[in-house]
């Protein structure tokens, strides 16, 4: 139910974004005591933004005058909404569909400046749609919440997740609009998601060799096994929880290189951070890292600092315990605006070693730890306290640090310090950590070399090595099964099925008659007339997804040139054992893991978990309200910059 709620809030947050923004300029005169521009009030608390809209003798000017929130809504019910809610999915299904597979298309992507980006990537699609109708928007808000929630989990399986839901949906909604109760639907969707998911965890083999880990990485870059190998080189040296990160080179062909580094699991403390990133991560060359190792409450603190980087352009990377409201608008904004390089990540651990992982990461970087314990502040830190790195890299919960070979000895020094501390110490715990410690400052980082005849190609193959990266990690950590659709299409399967019709009804009878609490027997075998409906939608509602199970298969073929219809038939009946399918790169049917076609079983729990529960939304969703979209457009142009 997780991504139900957060597609429900995303909706929400999207039209709270789409209400106006006030902006304000400041005079010469005020820009020279201000030379950021950002600690003007605008961004500090509402109360300011009151007290100078109220002051009658400085001259405001403003085209229009709105109340927040005061606009006229549509309201769109029963039939009529989730027709809009459908249509809005299937929008951003259509689009997103074509790249499934190892002969899946690609989709270009119009942008604001620069060239196009020709992509393959389902996530970066789906984020990039935005429907003109509002209310057909709102569906598709929706679907690119849920892609977006299957890349937070498993990093992969986006394009699966949408396709899911729109099936789903397509089905559902046709039952709903019949006239039928949607809720026990619902309830029958639930119930054979979760036998689903178990079936996949049933079925998952874990993830052992190099072997693997390229079938794995391969199938994830749409068949490149090029780029299969080098991501499973780089697992294959520094285990699981490999630290890599990718960067641009001049070549034509890519390149592995493992080096020295210091990761943690801390990410960006604000996604705002991303905004203007073409990827889920930001990456910066050559930039200097401020440790503090207090909370940065306000931007006062930091001014010394950032209008040496607003006029140095230097990339800053600040990792501190933690940081306040105001400290944070200050940062994000100066971001958005372009007059700042930074990335904001709270430092990992917690209490007091906290301090030491800092104490850690200055070493690493050659700075110097900002700390009221030695009695200096952020206040007075000079640009010669902080860190230097070859390059930092900070995605949504992890933080990769390239360190300068030059480091090392300090590193060194540091290593054989903790290993001391670890011999005297009695406590099991605190040995864990200070191996924990050992092991960041030791750890390497595989830097992945991107190479390519054209920036869009590069940008192309660097989303592609995101979602390969992102599925081998998902095998590690949950095994895999066949790829190709089998998985999905073995949840499809008289067996399946009829295991899976049996549970439903088995569990829809006890809600319906009740159970005895001693004996755990249905208290009668009768069912009342007036709910034997509720039993047979929720299985109506269990068959809606067990046959949306074959649209991945079938997706896959039609995208390879290949009727769908036809490969499903000859998989679906074949006497073969599990892992019987079709390699849409060969044309070959046989053993999908003998072939290497495989996918992490993370990925399918996600995106099967993932579409139910957003199709269940939508199903009960009675109601819309959105914006007049008429109204707006006889609403006067506001000015965006407004002068006080």
């Amino acid at each position: 139910m997780k991504a139900g709620v957060k597609a429900l809030c995303a909706v929400a947050a999207a039209s709270l974004l789409a209400q106006p923004a006030y902006s304000f300029q400041f005079s010469s005169e005020q820009q020279g005591r201000l030379p950021l521009g950002f600690l003007g009030s605008h961004v500090k608390d509402i109360g300011r933004r009151r007290q100078l809209l109220r002051q009658p003798k400085r001259e405001r000017r403003c085209d229009v005058v709105m109340q927040m929130g005061r606009k006229s809504k549509d309201i769109i019910l029963g039939t009529e909404c989730r027709s809009h809610l459908l249509e809005g999915i299937s929008a951003v299904a259509d689009t997103v569909k074509v790249t499934l597979g190892p002969r899946g298309r690609n989709v270009l992507l119009e942008k604001d400046y620069g060239p196009p980006m020709i992509v393959n990537d389902g996530v970066t699609i789906a984020r990039s749609i935005e429907l003109k109708d509002r209310k057909l928007n709102a569906g598709a808000k929706l679907v690119q919440e849920v892609a977006s929630s299957s890349d937070d989990r498993a990093g992969d399986g986006t394009t699966s997740t949408t396709i899911l839901t729109a099936e789903i949906c397509k089905q559902g909604v046709q039952y709903v609009n019949d006239g039928h109760n949607p809720i026990p639907l619902q309830k029958g969707i639930q119930k054979a998601a979760r036998m689903m998911m178990e079936e996949v965890r049933r079925l998952a083999k874990p993830c052992n060799g190099f072997s693997d880990l390229m079938n794995v990485a391969t199938v994830a870059t749409s068949g490149n096994t090029m780029m299969g190998e080098v991501i499973a080189k780089a697992f294959d040296k520094l285990g699981s929880n490999a630290a890599t990160v990718l960067e641009d080179t001049p070549t034509l062909e890519d390149a592995l290189e493992f080096t020295e580094g210091y990761t943690f699991d801390r990410g960006f403390a604000s996604p705002y951070f991303l905004v203007g990133e073409e990827r889920e991560a930001i990456e910066y060359q050559d930039p200097l890292v401020l440790a503090v190792d207090y909370k940065i409450e306000g931007s006062a603190q930091m001014l010394r600092l950032l209008e040496y980087f607003v006029k140095s352009k230097e990339p800053l990377v600040i990792i501190a315990e933690d940081f306040g409201a105001e400290a944070m608008q200050t940062l994000i904004i100066n971001k958005m605006r372009g007059l700042l390089k930074v990335v904001a990540v709270k430092a990992p651990s917690f209490g007091e070693r906290r301090k030491d992982y800092l104490r850690d990461i200055a070493i690493a970087t050659n700075a110097t730890l900002i700390s009221k314990d030695v009695g200096l502040t952020l206040e007075e830190a000079t640009p010669e306290m902080l860190g230097t790195a070859q390059g930092v890299v900070v995605r949504k919960e992890r933080t990769s640090i390239i360190t300068y070979p030059q480091y090392r000895v300090n590193i060194d020094a540091r290593i054989d310090q903790l290993k001391v501390e670890r011999e005297k110490s009695t406590s099991k715990y605190d040995k864990e950590k200070l191996d924990e410690r050992v092991a960041a400052l030791s750890g390497g980082i595989a830097r992945i070399l991107v190479g390519a005849a054209t920036e869009t190609e590069q940008k192309e193959k660097k989303l592609r090595y995101e979602d390969a990266i992102n599925a081998v990690r998902a095998a590690l950590e949950g095994g895999f099964v066949p790829g190709g659709g089998v998985t999905y299409l073995a949840l499809a399967s008289p067996d399946f099925e009829k295991r899976c019709m049996e549970e439903v009804e088995r569990t829809a009878k006890q809600e319906v008659v009740g159970v005895d609490l001693d004996t755990g027997e249905l208290v009668s075998e009768e069912i009342p007339p007036e709910m034997e409906s509720e039993v047979e939608l929720q299985k109506d509602g269990a068959r809606i997804i067990l046959k949306a199970m074959k649209s991945i298969t079938w997706q896959i073929a039609e995208n390879a040139g290949v009727d769908g219809n036809r490969v499903v038939k000859a998989i679906a009946n074949s006497d073969r054992p599990f892992g019987y399918g079709w390699n849409a790169k060969t044309s070959v049917y046989g053993d999908m893991i003998k072939m290497g076609v495989i996918d992490p079983a993370k990925v399918i729990i996600s995106a099967i978990d993932n579409a139910a529960s957003v199709a269940g939304l939508v199903l009960t969703t009675e109601g819309m309200m959105v914006e007049n979209e008429e109204e707006e457009k006889k609403q006067p142009a506001m000015t965006q910059q407004p002068e006080y």
